[in-house]
């Protein structure tokens, strides 16, 4: 399990059971943002929290993905 705290300190980004998540730093409920699919892993935030990159395995092998923070998809 990882965890990546967004720039501004206010939410987290976790891996947890092959997804991630998000939550408020102060506690709260989490959301998944990417799809039980992924495999995903070790999530790390862009520099204006607006995007979270991580690596996951699909298509045979494991790739950098993004995932906007709020779970949709990166233009």
């Amino acid at each position: 399990m990882a965890v990546a705290a967004s720039p501004d300190g206010r939410t987290l980004a976790i891996d947890l059971q092959g997804s991630i998540w998000t939550l408020p730093a102060t506690g709260g409920a989490a959301r998944r943002v990417t799809d039980e699919y992924n495999d995903a892993r070790q999530p790390t935030w862009s520099a204006d929290g607006r995007t979270i990159a991580f690596q996951g395995f699909r298509d045979g092998g494991f790739h950098i993905w993004a995932v906007g923070a709020d779970g949709q998809h990166c233009a």
